[in-house]
């Protein structure tokens, strides 16, 4: 047949009017079309075709159709296809058919035999591209299936309602929380289920709003088949069809856990903001960059600053200084790690003034994560002034100031070592003290007593030990002191003393010297030595009386 005259030999009984609509719709349709004929060979393609397929009309003139367009699984069918338009019969079904570069494209094909004189003569295919219907399709059946997911195992409590706000489904939450089966309040309105007469009104206006296309999210108290409260969120969702809301999506959030959570830290945080202001101890408030937010007016008192002096700045550079910053730093960064700080050391109020607190950090802690802390400082001074005049005491002689029997003791040991070698001992004892106590009154043989103390200790070095011992006794400890050294310390003693007078009292005071050079030598031994040596120096000062 020539293509050229295709529309003069179909429509020769026709008139020519009727042979312009064929051209109009075969050249205009938004469908593509082909032409063949009875052995399938295509004869003519449209515009359309050549979009969907890319063939040109050049290209496949004269070849068969099914060998074009139909590959692999469809080739079959394709010749059942053409079977069928042999026999005179229309075919319309949707199928897959292939594009020049192979592609498969998803098309609804029909088939229209061309019948001259009852004769088949020829075809047309008429192809629709359906990609994006089905594609469209697939992603509504994907949504579908998808939301019936989340609708069946989402951690909500969700019912499903008509358009007069009647229950259609609802999932296991709703059972869940509310007590009720789906088949006990099917077609039931909602609203009249799980309010109260002190709900139902606002309940009923929500409901109308969104019967009219608006979202609601709010909170407020439903209730359970029981009559319990239940405090939720509650989203009323409109389902919306071509326009017009044809339902509802009813979403239940259970909220009453988050409810308690926030009324106890309401409630403890009223209690803190209490602690916070009438504490006696100085709180400071930091962010998560370790920048003060708050004090409270017992650190203003304890350190000297007020708010708007600190506000904004880092504390450890506040009430720290050079010889505390790192071991503060250290601190801050354990309790932003999640560490409690409990700790004793010096901070640093207005003006350098010197504070010894005790040091507590707590980590503010919000899901899971440190956000900021707080320092809490309480004043300890008198607490270790009274330790530090305790430790002294049980370390020094009450009299004279010099150190005790029992930190001498606690000495020799220590000192007792190769590197301290040689360990000189000096033992000395004030001479007369009885006869100033029983002629004078023990008030006078104390002075006597501290004074001669203070002449020992001015001529020993700041790290020899020098000890009261006795009633008028006293030994010196010197590290790495000759024998030699030690009598010229002594001679120069013994001259401070015959210079010195109590009340016209002569201090006189008897001593004995000895060191230990080597380590199998017995520390006590030399002692013994040097207090020997003492009372034999005392014996001739008495006898050259």
């Amino acid at each position: 047949m020539d293509n050229k005259n295709y529309f003069e030999n179909i429509v020769d009984d026709k008139s020519e009017h009727i042979k312009m609509i064929y051209e109009t719709l075969f050249w205009d349709a938004q469908d593509a079309i082909v032409i063949a004929d009875d052995n399938q060979c295509v004869l003519n393609i449209n515009d359309r075709f050549t979009e969907l397929f890319g063939y040109e009309l050049e290209d496949i003139i004269g070849r068969n159709l099914d060998n074009i367009i139909a590959k692999g699984n469809v080739v079959n069918e394709a010749k059942e296809l053409t079977k069928s338009l042999i026999n005179g019969k229309e075919i319309n079904i949707d199928s897959i058919r292939y594009d020049s570069k192979g592609n498969g494209v998803e098309v609804n094909i029909k088939v229209v035999p061309i019948i001259i004189n009852g004769e088949v003569v020829g075809g047309y295919g008429i192809y629709s591209d359906i990609s994006k219907r089905n594609n469209a399709e697939r992603e509504l059946l994907k949504q579908n299936l998808k939301f019936k997911s989340l609708f069946m195992n989402s951690t909500d409590a969700i019912a499903m309602l008509d358009k007069n706000n009647c229950i259609i489904n609802i999932n296991d939450e709703f059972t869940k929380l509310f007590g009720y089966e789906l088949k006990d309040i099917k077609e039931i309105d909602i609203d009249k289920l799980i309010t109260n007469e002190d709900t139902i009104i606002n309940a009923e206006k929500l409901t109308n709003k969104v019967t009219k296309g608006e979202e609601v999210d709010f909170e407020e108290i439903r209730y359970d088949k029981d009559g319990n409260g239940k405090e939720v969120t509650i989203k009323g969702i409109p389902i919306v069809v071509n326009g017009e809301v044809v339902g509802i999506y009813a979403i239940y959030s259970d909220i009453s856990l988050r409810k308690s959570v926030e009324r106890e830290l309401l409630k403890q945080n009223s209690n803190f903001k209490a602690l916070f202001t009438n504490t006696k101890e100085a709180i400071v408030m930091l962010d998560e960059t370790y920048c003060i937010v708050d004090i409270n007016s017992e650190f203003t008192q304890l350190f000297g600053y007020k708010l708007e002096d600190v506000i904004g700045k880092n504390l450890d550079d506040i009430i720290g200084n050079d010889e505390v910053i790192d071991e503060a730093r250290e601190i801050t960064k354990d309790l932003f790690k999640g560490v409690v700080a409990n700790s004793e050391g010096v901070r640093y109020g207005l003006e350098g003034i010197e504070r010894e607190v005790s040091i507590r950090g707590v980590p503010i802690i919000i899901d899971g994560g440190v956000v900021g802390g707080y320092g809490i400082y309480s004043d300890i001074s008198q607490r270790k002034n009274a330790q530090r005049e305790i430790t002294y005491m049980s370390y020094h002689d009450a009299l004279t100031g010099l150190y005790n029997r029992r930190f001498f003791e606690e000495e020799i040991s220590r000192l007792d070592t190769k590197r301290n070698y040689p360990l000189s001992i000096v033992f000395a004892d004030v001479n007369g003290l009885k006869n100033t106590n029983d002629n004078y009154g023990h008030k006078k043989g104390d002075k006597l007593l501290k004074e001669a103390a203070k002449i020992i200790k001015s001529e020993f070095r700041s790290d020899d030990i020098i000890a009261r011992i006795g009633g008028d006794e006293f030994i010196a400890l010197l590290p790495k002191t000759k024998i030699e050294d030690s009598e010229r310390i002594v001679d120069r003693i013994k001259k401070k003393c015959s210079e010195s007078y109590i009340d016209s009292i002569e201090i006189s005071i008897a001593f004995g010297v000895d060191a230990k050079i080597e380590p199998e030598q017995n520390i006590n031994d030399i002692i013994k030595n040097a207090e020997d040596k003492m009372y034999c120096n005392k014996k001739k000062a008495k006898a050259a009386m």
